[in-house]
């Protein structure tokens, strides 16, 4: 048992020296704690340990690697190449996505290159009901137009939002590996909000905060003037710009590293 320390100051026991007691005791503590839990493991079912020195066996064998890319390839001949909720590739990436596709270890599930859109919401959240009002995959280069399109879609829908989304890919890597030399280009490229999942498959999500999501009508009414729609717009066009450049940034670094 942990002996008590008094607090008396007639023991001799100043505040610094208890503090300093205290921090020893801590540390016993500490090690007892980490004892018991070993004990307890050692008792119970012991998991088998994983040979580090030996090839990793998470996610899938390269047969079945293999098969589901080629299933993907295929897919990308049908008239809904991508599982995107468009449902295509985006032509700003294409060249991208075929490079990529060409590596041995890597194939792409979904993909978008950025975009600047209006989305619209009912009142029924319930429904979920939703409306993509415009849609760009490149700068905006009539802000007039969109303009328009929030004023009349505010007429009829109860929340609307203007959005700049950034490049998202989703790509699944034959082991864990190829993913990690892939993570280390994702993030060098500025993708911060990148991550992997490691399960039967192993997948790397590419995502960036280059982002913008911004309600301009509430509850039927647009809450925001023209000019501050305009001012919107052309910051989601700086957005874009930055976006197709680390996107580029991000196709030289997959060249250097895969070849």
């Amino acid at each position: 048992m942990a002996q008590q320390i008094s607090h008396d100051d007639s023991d001799g026991v100043y505040p610094s020296q208890m503090l300093v007691q205290l921090r020893a005791k801590n540390r016993e503590l500490k090690i007892e704690l980490g004892q018991l839990r070993s004990d307890l493991r050692a008792a119970g079912h012991k998991k088998p340990v994983a040979n580090r020195s030996g090839p990793s066996h998470v996610g899938p064998s390269q047969k079945e690697f293999s098969a589901a890319k080629a299933s993907i390839l295929a897919g990308l001949q049908t008239e809904c190449p991508d599982n995107s909720k468009k449902g295509s590739v985006d032509a700003p990436i294409e060249d991208m996505l075929t490079y990529l596709n060409g590596l041995p270890h890597f194939v792409s599930t979904s993909s978008c290159s950025g975009r600047i859109a209006v989305f619209c919401e009912s009142a029924d959240h319930k429904k979920q009901t939703g409306h993509w009002a415009f849609v760009s995959h490149e700068r905006v280069h009539d802000c007039s137009a969109v303009i328009k399109i929030i004023r009349e879609a505010s007429t009829e829908w109860a929340t609307i939002s203007l959005k700049c989304e950034p490049l998202v890919l989703h790509i699944s890597c034959s082991s864990l590996h190829e993913a990690q030399r892939l993570m280390k280009v994702v993030l060098g490229c500025g993708y911060k909000n990148s991550g992997m999942l490691v399960g039967k498959r192993i997948m790397v999500a590419v995502r960036s905060t280059l982002k913008l999501d911004i309600p301009v009508a509430l509850e039927g009414n647009l809450m925001v003037s023209s000019e501050y729609l305009h001012k919107m717009l052309e910051l989601a066009n700086k957005k874009m710009d930055e976006n197709f450049r680390r996107t580029a940034s991000f196709y030289e670094s997959l060249t250097t590293e895969f070849g």
